[in-house]
């Protein structure tokens, strides 16, 4: 009795003839297991996109890394501060300053910021004045100067001009007693 004949059409002689509470449980179980093999093939496309995205971060990270070193050794003295000496502009417009604020790394404009014109840095007056190293005193001799053609000098390049200047002394006085010894 288990296995009886069915006479409707496309089903095979000796098949098995299930309940129709176990047919509509076997439904649920094949939508279950082909929305369950969506997800995981979803998950997969998911964690192959994040794989990608990583390696490109690397990529990009190490490009980026070889172009800075790039720029920093083909860097020279002789290029801090260019200063095109056929311009038609005014001196302190012919410097190639930064974009960016030396001290908060924020975009500064020429004219609302202090560029040096001995180095390419660019500063904010308020950066200037929060980290301490100018004074009020300096700062408003910094604004009155900054865009003429005398220029302004960072602190950085205040302090390495000093130092230069001090050893430059130091040379000579050397040199004035050698040449006095002979």
């Amino acid at each position: 009795m288990g296995n009886q004949s069915s006479s409707e059409p496309g089903e095979e002689e000796g098949a098995t003839i299930m309940p129709k509470s176990t047919i509509a449980k076997l439904r649920v179980m094949t939508k279950f297991t082909h929305d369950h093999r969506l997800r995981v093939d979803e998950r997969a496309e998911l964690y192959q996109a994040i794989a990608e995205l990583k390696e490109n971060r690397r990529r990009l990270s190490e490009d980026l890394d070889a172009e800075k070193a790039a720029k920093l050794n083909s860097r020279s003295i002789s290029d801090v501060g260019k200063l095109d000496f056929l311009s038609e502009k005014p001196s302190w417009e012919a410097y190639e300053n930064e974009k960016f604020c030396a001290l908060c790394e924020k975009p500064a404009k020429r004219d609302e910021g202090f560029p040096c014109r001995v180095c390419p840095r660019l500063f904010h007056r308020l950066c200037l004045s929060k980290c301490g190293a100018c004074r009020d005193a300096d700062l408003k001799s910094a604004a009155e100067s900054a865009l003429t053609n005398a220029g302004w000098s960072c602190y950085n390049c205040t302090s390495a001009l000093a130092l230069t200047r001090v050893q430059q002394v130091v040379q000579e006085e050397n040199f004035a007693v050698l040449k006095k010894q002979k």
